[in-house]
This record gives C-alpha cells, sequence and structure tokens, in this order.
C-alpha cells in the first residue's frame, strides 16, 4: 500500500512543521504517547493525519492560554514587609499593563533557607509540570544567584520565559 500517495496521511517532516517543532521532537512525543501516529507504513515511517495534526495543535494553544505566569516575590524576614508589599505592587502593576490577569504569586522569605529551597523546589515543579511558561520577578537580584541559574537552566529546557520588571 503506498500510503503517500494517500491523501489522507502526511508524513512525520510535515507534521512536524505544520507543529513548528521538529521531526526528532515528534518521535520523541510518539515514544511518551503524547502524540502517536495514526499509521505505520511497512517501512516504519510515521503517518499523521490532517485532523489528527490540527487537534492536537488546538488542544496545545488552549492548554498554553491556561497556564499562568508566576509573579515572584523575595523578602529577607518579617521586618521586610515593605519590601514585600513594593515588590508586590510593581509585580502585579506589570502583570494589569501587560494584560494579565490570572498569576500565581510565589513568595519566598530569605533568611530560612529551607524555606527558600522548598519554594524555589515549587516553582522548578510549576515548570517542569507545565503550570506556568512565565516567571515575573521585580529584578534578577531577587532570586539567589544560584537558585536563579538553576531555574533558568529548566526555565529554558521548558520553554519557560523569565522576565525581570527592572
Amino acid at each position: 500500500m503506498n500510503i503517500i500517495k494517500n491523501s489522507n496521511y502526511i508524513t512525520i517532516k510535515k507534521a512536524a512543521e505544520m507543529l513548528n517543532v521538529s521531526m526528532d521532537t515528534m518521535r520523541l512525543w510518539d515514544k511518551s504517547g503524547r502524540l502517536n501516529p495514526t499509521l505505520r507504513g511497512d517501512n516504519g515511517y510515521r503517518y499523521y493525519t490532517l485532523s489528527q495534526i490540527s487537534d492536537f495543535k488546538k488542544d496545545s494553544e488552549l492548554k498554553q492560554r491556561q497556564k499562568r505566569p508566576i509573579l515572584y516575590v523575595r523578602y529577607f524576614n518579617e521586618k521586610d514587609i515593605d519590601s514585600k508589599n513594593k515588590q508586590l505592587s510593581v509585580l502585579t502593576n506589570y502583570a494589569k499593563n501587560m494584560a494579565i490577569y490570572k498569576y500565581n504569586i510565589v513568595e519566598v522569605m530569605a533568611d530560612n533557607r529551607n524555606q527558600e529551597l522548598t519554594e524555589v523546589t515549587k516553582l522548578i515543579d510549576m515548570i517542569v509540570s507545565g503550570k506556568t511558561n512565565h516567571i515575573i520577578a521585580e529584578s534578577d537580584y531577587v532570586i539567589s544567584p544560584n537558585s536563579f541559574n538553576i531555574i533558568k537552566h529548566i526555565a529554558n529546557l521548558y520553554g519557560c520565559e523569565i522576565t525581570t520588571v527592572f
């Protein structure tokens, strides 16, 4: 059976182009079960239908819109409430100006190292699990340098943007 001549099916290359990803990404999605081909040829090639790719694209775009940005606030202790409130004000005003109305706030009190590690772990989990695609902080110094480098690396791997307002 000559699958390519059957107009109901498209090649992995065409599907990758339609989704704006590489063929390697398509193969990884197949292995992980995220997007399996409709058909495999006798030669092992993967084939998809146009409606399958279109539906996947719509579903992916919907999930992308449902992700909430994170407003990241870091302060030193309970006595530093003015700094916390200033950061919250700056970040919420920024979000409002950027027409971002739904977001999560992650607050980290820096005088407690365990608390910072817990909050940074939560932040990383939100990136890895796909719950956010955007972290907004007042400036890059509000995240400790080591934590920031780790978060930045993971964010890049998962297509998460990091924005600093100042």
